[in-house]
């Protein structure tokens, strides 16, 4: 018999310990790439609501995570580097947040490039770890290898921001448009951009 373990802070906290301890085993101070993409928004996501359409959640992060992960699999082939990236963990009873935690932990001790899937300006997570790795002063690029500099990053955001303002409320939507907004300013701190 199998028996679920309801998840409290300190159980969700011990996950998170042991993997961050795995990673230190296996990488060392070797530093690797980290692949950032849409999960669980997207610029699919936002069409579908702007449609009248709900995404069915299930279906729309395997969709996500099966191109993040084919993604990256192609950079380990075609640059022959470790790449790490977000959509192959599940930890049962994180959310978000619990993840969000962990990879800018594993950005800050591991990555020394974070590499960005198309459309990453529509992600929440996205726009979250490029915040954090520009605040980092990391290298960040696009998935084709170019430089994502801080001010092509702000013309996307600004782009993907003034796309979705019609639908800010929106409650699903909300909460990219308050990340998007919490970038550009902090681009706009950071580099005098704006």
């Amino acid at each position: 018999m199998v028996y679920a373990v309801k998840p409290t802070v300190d159980n969700l906290n011990a996950v998170h310990s042991a993997v961050l301890q795995a990673w230190d085993c296996a990488l060392g101070p070797k530093k690797v790439i980290y692949l950032s993409g849409p999960i669980t928004t997207g610029r699919a996501f936002v069409e579908s609501l702007r449609h009248g359409k709900t995404p069915h959640r299930e279906a729309l992060i395997r969709k996500n995570s099966e191109s993040l992960i084919q993604a990256a699999n192609d950079l380990r082939t075609r640059l022959n580097e470790i790449v790490l990236e977000p959509a192959s963990l599940h930890v049962t009873g994180w959310g978000q947040a619990e993840y969000l935690d962990l990879w800018r932990e594993c950005i800050k001790k591991h990555a020394r490039i974070v590499m960005f899937m198309s459309d990453w300006e529509y992600s929440v997570g996205c726009v979250t770890e490029f915040s954090f790795a520009n605040s980092l002063g990391m290298r960040t690029e696009n998935i084709d290898g170019t430089e994502l500099t801080s001010v092509a990053a702000f013309r996307l955001l600004d782009s993907a921001r003034i796309g979705l303002a019609p639908d800010q409320q929106h409650p699903r939507l909300k909460p990219l448009y308050q990340t998007i907004e919490m970038a550009l300013s902090n681009l706009a701190a950071q580099h005098r951009l704006g």
